[in-house]
């Protein structure tokens, strides 16, 4: 087999893993798991990597849903919600790429994916979009619950990142360079 079979092979499972145990246990958003997954894939892999790119998805996370408590506080009653949104919106991308000067949370596309992910679960799903739901401790709280299944993700990108470099290191039939 070649390292790309090899990787495609390991991928598939991985993501079959994934909605297998997901759909049977609960508890994560698949597709933020996902998410979670795809923004360690962008990032390129290091030992770093994983960390950087569970606290810049929760950074950006975090932000999309300050940006809903702040949406919800509208605190000019005369200017309309949606103008209110518009520029909360500004100042959040503004505020995930200024904090990707911070280490942690230096990878723009993480925080970018965590915050779509969050802000976007929010405004789409029946009764997320409340004081309530977002400043509730439990897994209604989109900010825990986007985040959780974003490090998810990054643990099964992580795992299948490793497994794929073993399996390629012992399976791969290309001829090795050195």
């Amino acid at each position: 087999m070649s390292s790309f079979q090899i990787a495609a092979v390991v991928a598939g499972l991985t993501a079959a893993l994934i909605v297998g145990a997901f759909l049977t246990v609960g508890g994560v958003l698949i597709w933020a798991v996902f998410l979670g997954w795809a923004s360690f894939a962008a990032m390129g892999v290091d030992n770093r990597s994983p960390g950087i790119n569970v606290a810049s998805n929760a950074f950006g996370s975090f932000v999309g849903w300050l940006l809903a408590v702040l949406a919800l506080m509208n605190p000019v009653s005369a200017l309309p919600s949606t103008m209110w949104i518009t520029v909360l919106t500004f100042f959040s991308v503004v505020t995930y790429i200024y904090g990707s000067k911070i280490r942690w949370f230096a990878s723009i596309p993480a925080a970018a994916i965590g915050f779509a992910g969050t802000f976007g679960y929010i405004v789409q799903t029946t009764g997320a979009f409340t004081l309530e739901a977002l400043l509730s401790p439990s897994l209604q709280n989109t900010v825990l619950l986007v985040s959780l299944s974003m490090a998810v993700g990054t643990i099964f990108a992580v795992a299948c990142t490793k497994v794929t470099g073993f399996l390629i290191g012992k399976l791969a039939t290309e001829p090795r360079t050195t």
